[in-house]
């Protein structure tokens, strides 16, 4: 039996309400990776609809942890970046990525949703997080956040097909494979639209939606993602799996009447994961 892959997960912990790293470490965990956690912040909830959140950073503990992983020559074969609020915690970013050049670079540039950049996210952290995205070898963003990366107006317009293969090729042309989300249809809903590398093998998996929005479905996604790539799952099938994943949490919540803000109610469909990954 081989080690379990590990993941130096860079992004802030929520502690109530599914999302981030609350939600990452588990399911990463159902696909046989470990999750190692280096928090950026500390969240009492995540931000949509708790009132006013407590919060703590921890980029200067980040910092020293990092240091120490390196002392103790602790290896980690992927670095998974998610939301990122400051420069220091951008640089923070960048030296795990050069403190372990072989390692899988997955970027998720949370910075906005629904056509509009989140309030906190400042130009000049927009610049920051293109830089970020240049150096992964498999970044994640939503719609909104395709445009922000290419320097666009966001909105909720579904695009042809034609502009979402353009989006697609210029995120990809520095050698990264990109896996955009929540991708406005003609016609309506939503699907995930995928290439390799320069735009190569370019893909669009329709999604399965449900009549709410939940918080952290794209950590989910994202996760497990990260989780089946490491399992060696090619991007286009992981993405369909962790698609899969992420839409059965959240029908099972909406069928249960699940309180919006509390996210969707996860815990019980990582099975779908660990047979996955059992099963390859």
């Amino acid at each position: 039996m081989q080690p379990p892959k590990r993941v130096l997960c860079i992004m802030d912990m929520a502690g109530a309400g599914r999302s981030s790293l609350a939600v990452v470490l588990p399911v990463l965990a159902a696909c046989g990776v470990q999750g190692c956690p280096l928090p950026t912040a500390l969240f009492s909830t995540h931000t949509g609809g708790f009132g006013t959140v407590e919060v703590q950073d921890t980029t200067e503990y980040a910092e020293k942890a990092l240091a120490h992983y390196q002392q103790q020559q602790i290896h980690f074969d992927a670095i998974y970046t998610g939301y990122l609020q400051s420069d220091a915690q951008f640089a923070l970013a960048q030296h795990a990525q050069k403190q372990y050049p072989g390692a899988l670079l997955v970027a998720d540039p949370a910075m906005g949703d629904h056509g509009k950049r989140y309030s906190k996210i400042t130009p000049e952290m927009v610049g920051s997080m293109q830089k970020l995205c240049q150096t992964a070898n498999l970044i994640t963003p939503n719609y909104t956040e395709t445009a922000l990366l290419l320097n666009l107006e966001p909105d909720n317009t579904p695009p042809a097909p034609e502009e979402i293969q353009r989006r697609l090729g210029l995120l990809s042309a520095p050698g990264c494979a990109v896996v955009a989300t929540s991708v406005p249809l003609v016609g309506g809903g939503l699907a995930v639209a995928g290439c390799g590398p320069n735009g190569s093998g370019q893909y669009t998996l329709p999604v399965q939606l449900v009549p709410q929005n939940y918080p952290g479905t794209g950590d989910l996604f994202t996760a497990a993602l990260v989780g089946l790539t490491l399992q060696g799952v090619p991007t286009p099938q992981a993405a369909a799996a962790a698609g899969e994943f992420a839409e059965a949490a959240a029908q099972a919540t909406y069928v249960a009447g699940g309180e919006t803000r509390h996210g969707v109610w996860f815990e019980a469909q990582l099975y779908r994961l660990t047979s996955y990954v059992n099963n390859l």
